[in-house]
């Protein structure tokens, strides 16, 4: 993680400035009061993020480097920051369960009272009674398949699996955005590392197979810099493979991008680089179109909150790639933590514990164990390459009515049948057939949002061929998922942006 993408440093940004840019980038389809608190905490965290040892650096008149990837991008250069992030668990004597997923929210009518979990190294099953429940588990990294065909080959963290939405949904809350299918961006070829934007901006260039350079042609929230659809015009032109050539660029500019691809980044980038025979010095890099997620960090998906983290079910809250604040970045999932922790304990002290009744844990833990029991199934990799195969098939844009019915189908007979054939033979093969009922879900809301929301919207993250304009008129407006309780079927509501 190469910075904080919302800074909004008093005195150089406003919040008004950002908030009137995200509204336009998004179309509208923002979490206003979240989006304001979020701006307006922004800078106080980055400085509490300092006196954690994460370094900003700043330059010889004392202030942030910004705008290498928007006006209100505050570079950082801190690789061991999640070590560092630990070291502050661990001196707040926080109990941490290694090497354990959650397996769905317990309820107690309207109000969340805990969590089941299972150990995916011993196999024990784990009740979690707990006064409040935050839902921390990021998005959907794990949706698409890469154009690598390797299932953790993903450009978000693998091993986020939409846990959190499909949890949040079977325990009743509302989600949004799932039509909002945010990736197909153009990242390093087989690796999928973002890279443009990091060579770009320290005099990099993208280059077709012509060898010539791919201009911006519009502005963007990035400022006027070469983006998406410059490259896809590129490609549908059939000027493919396109390159980074950063051959050229000074001593000073390719140090400094070194440093951010192979540290600050992703440290294995430069091992994948020396396998494939590739310096950067020298050679052209190839770059191509990626994987799609569900995410509310980069993109638009996520469990509602209000500005407070609170989800509509009481005891429950939802932060970072969990929840629906749009593009609210590594920055919101810092900001709304520290918000959720405190929310999360002033109403954890205020209530007394609500009692765990038996039926409902004997029967998650029968649905978390039964693929220990079948024989002759399938291994849980065989089903997951074929979902997601669907999913790049019939799910991601471009989109249509056809489209999206045909992977329904599909999911109700994954459902019904291949889900019930799903064996493990250990703990871990456990956690992935858990892992693959999540993406599941997540593929329905997804399919059932697309088809609900008739109108091209978000440039191609939602591009449907048979309603290929956008539609103001009759769409500001967001589809809200909720579980009927009583029946157990998706429900789908309309509500306008505000």
């Amino acid at each position: 993680m190469d910075g904080l993408n919302t800074v909004i440093i008093p005195g150089i940004n406003s919040i008004e400035e950002y908030l009137n840019e995200l509204e336009k980038s998004c179309d509208g389809f923002i979490n206003k009061r979240a989006s304001i608190r979020l701006a307006k905490e922004s800078f106080s965290m980055l400085q509490e993020l300092e006196e954690w040892g994460i370094n900003f650096p700043k330059d010889e008149k004392g202030e942030y480097y910004q705008g290498r990837k928007g006006k209100y991008h505050v570079t950082m250069k801190s690789p061991n920051i999640k070590p560092l992030l630990a070291s502050q668990v661990r001196s707040k004597k926080i109990q941490v369960l290694q090497h354990t997923m959650a397996t769905n929210l317990l309820r107690h009518k309207e109000t969340v009272i805990g969590c089941t979990a299972l150990d995916n190294r011993l196999g024990d099953f784990i009740i979690c009674r707990a006064k409040s429940t935050i839902l921390a588990a990021g998005g959907c990294g794990r949706f698409s398949l890469p154009p690598s065909g390797y299932l953790f080959g993903t450009f978000d963290c693998p091993s986020n699996t939409g846990d959190a939405y499909s949890m949040a949904y079977h325990a009743g809350a509302e989600l949004t955005g799932f039509e909002f299918i945010y990736g197909g961006y153009v990242r390093t070829k087989d690796y999928n590392s973002p890279i443009k934007d990091i060579c770009v901006s320290h005099g990099g260039k993208v280059v077709n197979s012509l060898g010539n350079e791919v201009l911006p042609r519009n502005q963007t929230f990035l400022g006027q810099r070469v983006s998406e659809e410059d490259m896809r015009v590129d490609i549908r032109k059939g000027l493919d493979p396109l390159f980074i050539d950063i051959r050229k660029v000074s001593k000073e500019n390719m140090k400094s991008i070194r440093e951010l691809m192979f540290t600050t980044e992703r440290g294995t980038l430069k091992t994948f680089f020396r396998g494939r025979g590739v310096d950067v010095r020298k050679d052209l890099i190839e770059i191509a179109q990626g994987d799609y997620h569900l995410c509310g960090g980069h993109g638009g998906t996520g469990i509602i909150i209000n500005e407070e983290t609170e989800t509509t079910l009481k005891g429950l809250y939802a932060v970072g790639d969990s929840s629906w604040v749009t593009r609210q970045w590594l920055t919101g999932a810092f900001v709304f933590g520290a918000i959720a922790g405190k929310n999360a304990a002033q109403y954890a002290s205020s209530i007394k514990e609500h009692e765990i009744t038996s039926d409902s844990v004997e029967k998650e833990k029968a649905r978390v164990f039964a693929p220990l029991y079948v024989h002759d199934g399938l291994k849980p990799a065989q089903l997951e390459y074929k979902l997601r195969r669907i999913i790049n098939e019939y799910i991601i844009s471009p989109k249509n009515k056809m489209k999206l019915k045909i992977a329904l189908q599909w999911v109700q007979r994954f459902k019904k049948n291949d889900v019930q054939e799903l064996k493990a033979s250990d703990a871990h093969e456990l956690g992935r057939v858990l892992e693959i009922q999540s993406i599941l879900n997540c593929v329905e809301m997804a399919a059932r949002a697309s088809l609900e929301r008739t109108e091209s919207r978000w440039s191609f993250l939602h591009q449907r061929t048979d309603f290929p304009e956008k539609d103001d008129e009759n769409w500001q407006k967001q589809i809200i998922i909720k579980k009927n309780m009583k029946t157990g079927k998706m429900a789908l509501a309309i509500r306008r942006f505000t």
